[in-house]
């Protein structure tokens, strides 16, 4: 008898100490909401810092962009220049395509003027060419179909 007392009050004094207190249930939801009121201000502060940075980004990449068309274009002129200069050259008649000796000096005093370019060819209709390069003069005939592709 005495054991089915004490397991009665053991019982008992357990079930007294899971009880929680009110302040213990305060404590546990103010703190929760706290907890869930800080993960969502910093998910919209880390989904906003995302969206600013990338922003930031893309207007210093097209600022970068536009900066170098001009440059690129202010040095790719004198080519584009030179290359119309014996272009009109070589429509007018005043080279004679088939002296590939004159043809070479030509390319390579066009080529004189621009420290852009290191090499020149001139392609036949037949697919034969002409190629020059800086330094080096005239360079042996070579298959241009016979190269391979470059990667797409």
């Amino acid at each position: 008898m005495t054991m089915g007392v004490q397991t009665r009050g053991a019982a008992a004094n357990s079930a007294r100490k899971i009880k929680p207190s009110i302040t213990t249930a305060l404590v546990v939801g103010f703190g929760t909401l706290i907890v869930a009121g800080m993960v969502v201000v910093l998910t919209i502060s880390m989904w906003s810092a995302q969206k600013n940075t990338r922003t930031l980004l893309a207007g210093n990449a097209n600022l970068a962009v536009l900066s170098l068309v001009p440059e690129t274009r202010r040095r790719l002129a004198p080519v584009s220049d030179n290359n119309a200069y014996v272009a009109n050259l070589i429509t007018t008649g005043r080279i004679d395509i088939e002296d590939r000796k004159a043809m070479a000096t030509m390319l390579l005093t066009a080529m004189a003027g621009t420290e852009q370019v290191f090499g020149m060819a001139f392609i036949y209709a037949d697919g034969r060419n002409l190629r020059v390069r800086r330094g080096e003069g005239a360079l042996p005939d070579a298959e241009i179909a016979a190269r391979p592709s470059p990667p797409a």
